[in-house]
């Protein structure tokens, strides 16, 4: 992808980091990264790294993935946009399909929301996320992001996970109120 704008907007990312601050190197930045643009009929999705992209459509009742967790030469280790043979790991997906809910999460929600026996999503989880973003409006989605970072950090998802835990919700499943929420929490 050389001349691409992902490549020019990695290339200034790695001149501005390592110009930022001395004795830094590229993989100080290094991060995952998943995208998702939804259109009315169509989905384009890309992703290098670890987390996930779960979706579902107005064809289908259950929560589908649309990339598996990618991991790297050992466990816990991963591809990341900084690497130099980054366009090697870049997945990339184009659908035509009227996705409704998008979820997009870092590799330490990866335990919580995906069923690693079955390589599919958790429905529980999904189905117990969803509901309070559907009912969101503009103007409780703050309210609603302190609510899901409460429960990120709680105790009860601690024990299963240490890593970071970034949750980005959507849905457009009622037209008249699309809602979403983005939460991290370490």
């Amino acid at each position: 992808m050389p001349g691409s704008n992902f490549e020019l907007t990695r290339r200034d990312l790695l001149k501005a980091g390592t110009a930022s601050a001395a004795g830094l190197r590229s993989r100080d930045y290094a991060c995952t990264l998943l995208v998702a643009l939804i259109g009315q009929h169509h989905a384009v999705f890309f992703q290098i790294g670890d987390g996930s992209i779960v979706v579902s459509d107005v064809e289908q009742e259950s929560y589908g993935h649309v990339f598996w967790p990618e991991r790297g030469e050992y466990e816990n280790a991963t591809y990341f946009a900084t690497d130099r043979k980054f366009a090697a790991y870049l997945r990339f997906e184009s659908v035509r399909r009227s996705v409704v809910e998008l979820a997009m999460f870092s590799d330490g929600l990866q335990r919580l929301a995906l069923d690693f026996q079955k390589t599919m999503p958790h429905e529980a989880f999904f189905r117990g996320v969803f509901p309070p973003v559907r009912k969101a409006s503009p103007e409780n989605a703050t309210r609603l992001s302190e609510h899901l970072s409460n429960f990120l950090g709680s105790a009860r998802v601690n024990q299963r996970t240490d890593d970071d835990k970034t949750l980005v919700l959507a849905t457009r499943l009622d037209e008249l109120k699309p809602a979403s929420a983005y939460v991290h929490a370490k």
